[in-house]
């Protein structure tokens, strides 16, 4: 019984209820080893024993039972074998270490430590959300109101953009009334201007040939 009773406390473990159930591990791995068969009150018996030697307060039965439950359903470090004989016998149990004492306290400890992390980003996460919500409103509005300002300034200069298109369509002077569509492309200003300058440089070099032509029939006909 003297390795039973050494402390079992992990030093990485702070919870209450965590060092209850790595108390429990050793008090089952003791049992294993000791008895053949037990009950629960005997489990009880040894477990409250580990306990006070550990400096933590006793337990009662039906608490011990849902550590059991939370060993083989829980954390996945025991198998728990119950068989009920008949209404004259007891329950026969036992509850099997699936892996060695030792390493069943790591897989303890690292559920609580994944249960810790897990909580302080949830805390962190609630913390910029609720800072979003009393500071990030204003933000947003700045933001929105940015936004639309930006809206305002591109639809003016591209109203003085189609104004100076314009301008220099009426300014160049086309002929063709047809070319008039140009200007509801969507197309950049540069652009525009460059197609007008085609347009144009085209209608000129038309009006030259024409012009050339009419005269050589003119001479012709002379």
């Amino acid at each position: 019984m003297k390795d039973f009773l050494i402390t079992t406390k992990s030093p990485s473990c702070h919870n209450k209820h965590q060092h209850k159930l790595i108390s429990l591990t050793s008090t089952l791995d003791y049992l294993n080893k000791k008895d053949k068969k037990y009950t629960q009150k005997n489990i009880l018996y040894y477990f409250n024993r580990n306990l006070k030697r550990n400096g933590q307060t006793s337990t009662t039965l039906r608490t011990m039972q849902n550590y059991l439950y939370k060993l083989e359903k829980v954390l996945k470090v025991t198998t728990n074998y119950y068989q009920h004989l008949g209404v004259n016998f007891r329950t026969e149990i036992y509850y099997k270490l699936n892996y060695p004492k030792k390493e069943c306290y790591l897989k303890i400890n690292k559920y609580f430590k994944e249960k810790k992390d897990s909580r302080f980003k949830s805390r962190v996460n609630n913390y910029f959300k609720d800072n979003f919500n009393n500071h990030g409103s204003v933000e947003l509005v700045e933001c929105l109101s940015n936004k639309n300002n930006n809206i305002k300034e591109e639809k003016r200069i591209n109203q003085i953009e189609e104004y100076q298109v314009k301008t220099y369509y009426n300014k160049s002077n086309i002929k063709s009334k047809s070319f008039l569509s140009i200007l509801n492309l969507d197309i950049n200003k540069k652009t525009k201007i460059e197609v007008i300058k085609i347009i144009k440089r085209g209608e000129l070099e038309l009006i030259k040939r024409f012009n050339t032509n009419l005269n050589r029939s003119c001479f012709k006909d002379k």
